[in-house]
């Protein structure tokens, strides 16, 4: 009878603790852009800026006692890595103080944990010329890989970045 009773005292213990994690999402910039078609552009120069001020974590993923966070200033970092890449690639010169400018912010992020894991940003964008859009990036898995979340997060904010050079207006801006 002791043993049966230390089980269900242990069981009861592991049961009401739960898996307890914290999880910080560090998206990664080498994503390569794919199934989007990007102008190739000549003799340009663009300045990428960072308008997102918001420089803490924040909640984006709760569930089971885990929490996952991510800074929104780093994810519009990542963006501008990803979206200086790519305009490297095709043509643009990528400098600072150039007569061509596009700020970015990425303003939302979330993930859901439903029958899939669907992980989703939101970023805001502003060009010189006054011009302003939101591009959305989402993910759908049935399961994340070793890197997991931020995985996801990579690919979420390429497709936004494809989104968003896909643009006719930001085309059009970077091209005149």
């Amino acid at each position: 009878m002791k043993i049966f009773t230390l089980n269900i005292i242990i069981f009861t213990i592991i049961s009401m603790s739960g898996c307890v994690s914290n999880y910080y999402m560090h998206p990664d910039a080498g994503t390569e852009l794919e199934g989007y078609v990007v102008p190739i552009f000549q003799n340009r120069k663009v300045t990428l800026i960072n308008m997102q001020s918001f420089n803490d974590n924040i909640v984006i993923l709760r569930r089971a006692g885990s929490v996952g966070y991510a800074n929104p200033k780093e994810f519009t970092d990542t963006v501008i890595a990803i979206t200086g890449r790519e305009l490297i690639k095709h043509g643009l010169d990528v400098s600072q103080n150039a007569s061509k400018v596009i700020k970015i912010s990425v303003d939302y992020i979330a993930t859901d944990l439903g029958w899939n894991i669907e992980s989703k940003v939101i970023m805001s964008v502003e060009t010189g010329d006054g011009y302003t859009s939101k591009y959305t990036g989402i993910d759908s898995k049935t399961s994340w890989g070793p890197r997991g979340a931020s995985d996801q997060y990579s690919v979420v904010l390429m497709r936004a970045v494809g989104e968003m050079l896909s643009d006719k207006k930001i085309i059009n801006y970077l091209s005149s």
